[in-house]
């Protein structure tokens, strides 16, 4: 697990220069997914003759956990040949997802650390958390896995202790409830006024969580929102992480994963809104606890009247290291896939009396999160700067926000773009000002970060207001990186980094600097590559409903 360049008082690991969401895994994760695949396989067998309905039922089920998510009114998990599809492939996709995102962030567990795991299905996030991070396979730690079905439950602590052993020191208790039910008795029992009900080898002790983890809950709280009558989404997520925030221990995390969608991002933002409200901290992916640029009822700061960012905070690794055997069955069900997207939350529950934290309001005035965070940072050794920059253009009357350090430390969140007169591509990221666009980006990788200075004049860019940002221009590849084709690490110079297709919200649509063609997620337009000579003109796809140029 990365570590801060210097130790703060407080345990928070914050952004220095290079540190990347993302992290290619080693050479041990293929022989541990294997591993995996081999204790599902013990877990949950399928006889030989039924594997030939495998590939239809997955691609029946993606169907209706994408576009047709009415006709999840009836659990998937009660049919076998769906817990089959999830088992076999949404299951071991989740966790080499996972296996890039979980090594680099911030979640300290020790001897005794309590988990509670919302919505854990067939427990996703333990397994993963158990293969991505070997170095807490022999630490003893207990999960409360939540979900409202058990059955899916009881597979995956099937597959999890055919994978880690039954001697492992991990714990594992299944507790059926809804999730906002299971974190109002958690937060009751931290107080001693209850004690939540268990079903499983052993019921939770009184005590509160060091870590909560929530993957792909919240849109499916929101879609249940959308089919009642009951209070908005914005309020709800607010709710939640109030909840969490009660259920927590000081310095606990708080831990939330959507898929890498427009949908998943903006629930991601929204949560992020409500919980500083609540008095959380973030820690990743955002480098700042200013207000999120991605909110669609968020002013860009220094953008024109009204002007807001319609993208969305994702990130992007390649799938072509996956097991072979996933990629096989990819294949068999017409689902291949070049790259796999997700949209995450890491947040710190500070030791601050609740009684204490901040009071929700119109633009949720965040000064007194602002200063927290700014004296971490001075902790880690960041110098701060409390003048406010001084913008070169008026696009609105809405002030560029103070800065409290005199570096930039920013989030890439946009696969790379080409723009006119540039010869490097650009990306777009995000930092305590809001939406950036660093200029000479092209081999940043999705999620990298990065330490800037804060130009001396600010510059923005006319379509989305973004500010505009410069990291130097890299040096050309040598001659034998080109002539091997580019094959150093991804975001190194000669080569682009991983995630080089391209979002529709973007701006202009723009060709490859390099590489192969990747097939994107489910609604990512593809990226034309530099050389593809079938493209005919290369010509972007319109938009619906605009004019063709």
């Amino acid at each position: 697990m990365p570590v801060s360049t210097t130790a703060p008082r407080t345990g928070i690991s914050m952004p220095v220069q290079g540190r990347n969401l993302l992290s290619r895994p080693g050479p041990e994760l293929a022989v541990v997914l294997d591993k995996a695949l081999d204790a599902l396989a013990k877990a949950f067998p399928i006889p030989g003759s039924h594997r030939k309905d495998l590939p239809p039922s997955i691609r029946e089920l993606s169907r209706m956990l994408t576009s047709e998510r009415g006709d999840l009114a009836r659990s998937y998990w009660s049919a076998p040949r769906f817990a089959a599809a999830y088992l076999y492939f949404f299951l071991p996709w989740n966790i080499f997802r996972l296996a890039w995102l979980l090594p680099g962030l911030d979640i300290p567990l020790r001897s005794g650390s309590r988990i509670l795991d919302l919505g854990s299905g067939p427990l996703t996030l333990p397994i993963a958390l158990w293969c991505a991070r070997p170095d807490l396979r022999s630490v003893p730690l207990s999960f409360d896995c939540v979900d409202v079905a058990s059955k899916p439950m009881e597979y995956g602590r099937d597959v999890f202790y055919a994978l880690a052993g039954k001697d492992s020191p991990w714990r594992i208790f299944l507790w059926r409830s809804p999730v906002e039910k299971a974190l109002r008795a958690a937060a009751a029992a931290k107080s001693g006024r209850q004690r939540p009900s268990s079903k499983g080898p052993g019921a939770p002790a009184q005590a509160a969580y060091d870590c909560i983890m929530a993957g792909n809950v919240l849109n499916e709280l929101c879609a249940d929102n959308a089919q009642s009558s009951r209070s908005t989404p914005a309020v709800r997520l607010e709710e939640l992480t109030g909840l969490a925030f009660s259920a927590l221990a000081p310095e606990g995390r708080l831990f939330l994963l959507e898929p890498g969608t427009r949908f998943g991002g903006k629930l991601i933002a929204l949560a992020r809104k409500g919980a500083l409200a609540q008095g959380f901290v973030p820690l990743a992916p955002c480098t700042h606890a200013a207000a999120c640029p991605m909110l669609a009822d968020e002013p860009l700061p220094g953008g024109r009247p009204g002007q807001t960012y319609s993208g969305w905070c994702h990130f992007i690794h390649p799938a072509h290291e996956a097991p072979a055997a996933l990629l096989d069955l990819s294949a068999k069900a017409q689902l291949e896939k070049g790259s796999l997207a997700l949209s995450c939350l890491l947040l710190h529950r500070p030791k601050a009396d609740p009684q204490a934290r901040p009071q929700v309001g119109g633009d949720d005035d965040l000064d007194d999160l602002e200063a927290l965070y700014a004296e971490i940072m001075a902790e880690d050794g960041a110098p701060l700067n409390s003048g406010k920059a001084q913008s070169d253009r008026k696009p609105s009357d809405r002030p560029t926000p103070a800065t409290s350090s005199a570096l930039a430390h920013i989030r890439v969140i946009s696969a790379a773009i080409r723009l006119p007169g540039e010869e490097e591509a650009a990306r777009y990221a995000c930092c305590e000002k809001g939406l950036a666009l660093v200029l000479n980006a092209a081999h940043v990788p999705s999620g990298g970060g990065v330490t800037l200075p804060w130009p001396e004049q600010e510059r923005r860019d006319g379509k989305t207001g973004a500010l505009m940002l410069s990291r130097p221009a890299p040096r050309p590849p040598c001659k034998e990186s080109t002539a091997r084709g580019g094959a150093s690490e991804p975001g190194s110079a000669g080569r682009p980094a991983p995630d080089a297709d391209f979002r529709k919200e973007q701006r202009p649509r723009a060709k490859r600097t390099g590489g192969d063609p990747q097939k994107p997620e489910r609604g990512t337009a593809p990226a034309r590559a530099k050389n593809d000579r079938t493209a005919k003109g290369n010509v972007p796809r319109q938009r619906p409903g605009k004019d063709k140029a």
